[in-house]
């Protein structure tokens, strides 16, 4: 949106619309890496922020995943243990605020079940170069969760996971 405005003269306010073309591609794009997902994965969602909480856990529910949403890592090692099986992916954000971050937590995790996927999510660039997992980087768009998603339970295990001691 652009706001230009001259005194005696008037305001001219112009508004800027996505194309609708660009938005439906985006959306197919999406539906199409979601297609692939397969149908009833069981995803531990851990996020301390509740609106991106909400939007992720509604995107994965669209996909028909199965989901057990956390706000801490405390909580998500609750839901662990109590789960009756184990989960087939963890989506965690890094910074969890107070308590253990998410990239700890997928290491606790990683040594109870080596073979579960993870998938990390940052709005903090700098520091997360390292991490040995996929990052999706905030803000993302549903695509990108869905790219994600598809990237973390496709890819190999990194060092730490199966086979390793």
């Amino acid at each position: 949106m652009s706001l230009d405005s001259r005194l005696g003269e008037g305001t001219v306010v112009t508004l800027y619309l996505p194309s609708p073309l660009a938005a439906s591609a985006t959306a197919m794009a999406a539906t199409a890496a979601a297609a692939v997902l397969p149908r009833g994965l069981s995803v531990l969602l851990v996020e301390d922020e509740p609106e991106v909480l909400r939007v992720v856990h509604t995107f994965l529910a669209q996909w028909q995943c199965r989901v057990a949403a956390c706000t801490t890592a405390e909580t998500a090692l609750d839901a662990v243990a109590s789960a009756a099986a184990p989960f087939d992916l963890l989506i965690s954000d890094v910074m969890l605020g107070p308590g253990l971050r998410g990239d700890q937590l997928a290491l606790r995790l990683r040594a109870l079940h080596p073979a579960m996927p993870v998938l990390l999510m940052s709005g903090y660039a700098g520091e997360m170069q390292t991490l040995p997992w996929p990052l999706l980087r905030k803000p993302f768009t549903r695509e990108q969760l869905a790219e994600g998603v598809l990237r973390a339970i496709q890819s190999p295990l990194p060092q730490g996971g199966r086979g390793s001691n």
